[in-house]
């Protein structure tokens, strides 16, 4: 029984699936032949494109250096927010001294000598 479905046909076959098949490897084998074209225009006019890519990517290095905190969010902006939570009671004197240890603290990394400097 099974030899009678696996068996080897030509060509797409009959039936609603053969159908869908054709209509499938008829629309492939033009979106092939059209990549096929383009790619072999694009290929004549290489220096165009290399030209065009060039321009963009120097429009990019222009509108970067214009805006570089433009399309930045607020919060990856480089600051750092956090919270202290102390018991119940504590004084304020303790409560900054607990911030100031933490600022220095984020002074010390690396990449935040230079932000605040």
């Amino acid at each position: 029984m099974s030899a009678l479905f696996l068996r080897h046909t030509e060509g797409e076959g009959r039936g609603p699936l053969g159908w869908f098949f054709r209509q499938f490897n008829r629309g492939f084998s033009w979106v092939l032949r059209q990549y096929e074209r383009l790619s072999k225009f694009l290929i004549r006019i290489r220096m165009i494109v290399v030209g065009v890519f060039i321009l963009g990517l120097a429009a990019t290095v222009v509108v970067y250096t214009s805006f570089p905190n433009g399309f930045v969010p607020e919060e990856d902006q480089g600051v750092i927010v956090g919270l202290i939570q102390a018991p119940d009671g504590v004084s304020l004197a303790s409560t900054e001294k607990v911030a100031q240890t933490v600022y220095k603290t984020a002074c010390g990394f690396w990449l935040w000598r230079y932000r605040w400097l």
